[in-house]
C-alpha cells in the first residue's frame, strides 16, 4: 500500500498530526496528581465544612484547612524551608488532638501552635512519627491556638522550565497528599522579588521577611489520602502569563490535518495523472 509515493506521503503527514497530538497532554500535564487531582484555583465552598467529619473515630480532629509552602529563611542566609500549617475552625473547643503528616523523612526543626490574629506562638516537642508509605504522621495535642505548624529544610523548588512560553522560566512542581478531608488546600512557594509569576491559577499571597512575595494556588473539597499538584511559573519581568488553552491546540492539529488532506487530493491528481503518462 505503502509503495506508492502519495501514500508514503499522507503517510507522513498523519504520523507528524499524531506526534502533535501525543505531546498536547504532555505540555499541560504539570498540575494533575497520579490520582487526577489538580491544583486549580477558585471559591473555597462555604458549606463543605458542614461535609467534614469534626472528630474521628480514633479521636483525631480533623483539620479545616492546611497550607503547605516553600519559604526562605532569612535566619539561614535564605535557606529553603517547608511549612505545613494545619487549622482547625475557630470554633474548635480545645484541647484537641490532630495528626499533622510531612513528607517522609523530613527533619522537623520546629513545631508549635501558632496564633493566626497576633502571632503569637507556643512550642511543642516533637514526636515520635509513624511513617505510612511516603510520609510521616505525626500525632499531637493542641492546648492553647487553632493553628499547628511544622517547620523543616527543603530545597529549591524551582528549575529551568523546558515547556515555557517565555524565556528563562522556571517552575516549581508543588505537591501534598492530605492527611484528612478538608475544606481548603493551599500550595505555594516564594517568587524571587522582580520576576514575574505566568500561571494564572497562583495568587500573591503577600510578602514575606525575605523580601519575595508568595504566591499560593487554592483546591477546594481536599480528598484524604489523594496527592494534588500544581506547578508555578515565574520568569522575567513582564513575561506573558501562560493563557495558552490545550482546545486551541487541538484546533491547530485539526487544522494541520485538514492541509493535509487537501494538499493529499492535490497531489493525487497530480501522480494520477504522471502514472497515467508513463502508461
Amino acid at each position: 500500500m505503502f509503495h506508492r509515493p502519495k501514500f508514503r506521503f499522507l503517510a507522513l503527514m498523519l504520523t507528524g498530526c499524531l506526534l502533535v497530538l501525543m505531546m498536547v497532554p504532555a505540555a499541560y500535564g504539570a498540575g494533575t496528581s497520579s490520582t487526577g487531582a489538580s491544583a486549580m484555583a477558585g471559591s473555597i465552598d462555604a458549606t463543605a465544612l458542614a461535609n467534614l467529619p469534626v472528630v474521628n473515630k480514633d479521636g483525631i480532629t480533623n483539620f479545616q484547612g492546611m497550607d503547605v509552602l516553600h519559604v526562605k529563611n532569612t535566619n539561614e542566609q535564605n535557606a529553603d524551608y517547608m511549612w505545613v500549617d494545619g487549622m482547625l475552625p475557630t470554633t474548635t473547643k480545645l484541647p484537641a488532638k490532630v495528626r499533622l503528616a510531612v513528607p517522609k523523612g523530613a527533619g522537623i526543626t520546629w513545631l508549635g501552635e501558632m496564633d493566626t490574629s497576633t502571632g503569637n506562638e507556643l512550642p511543642l516537642t516533637i514526636p515520635a512519627p509513624e511513617t505510612q508509605g511516603d510520609q510521616d504522621f505525626y500525632t499531637l495535642t493542641m492546648t492553647k491556638y487553632h493553628m499547628v505548624r511544622a517547620e523543616f529544610p527543603s530545597t529549591d523548588p524551582f528549575k529551568p522550565s523546558t515547556a515555557a512560553t517565555a524565556t528563562a522560566v522556571m517552575a516549581a512542581d508543588l505537591s501534598y497528599k492530605a492527611p484528612c478531608d478538608l475544606m481548603y488546600l493551599y500550595m505555594g512557594a516564594e517568587v524571587p522579588v522582580g520576576k514575574t509569576v505566568i500561571t494564572p491559577e497562583f495568587q500573591d499571597g503577600g510578602q514575606m521577611p525575605s523580601g519575595n512575595h508568595i504566591y499560593v494556588a487554592a483546591i477546594s473539597q481536599v480528598k484524604a489520602g489523594q496527592t494534588y499538584s500544581a506547578t508555578l511559573k515565574y520568569g522575567k519581568p513582564g513575561a506573558a502569563k501562560d493563557t495558552t488553552n490545550p482546545i486551541i491546540i487541538v484546533a491547530i492539529v485539526a487544522l494541520v490535518i485538514a492541509v493535509a488532506a487537501l494538499l493529499f487530493l492535490l497531489l493525487r491528481k497530480r501522480f494520477s495523472n504522471a502514472e497515467e503518462g508513463d502508461e
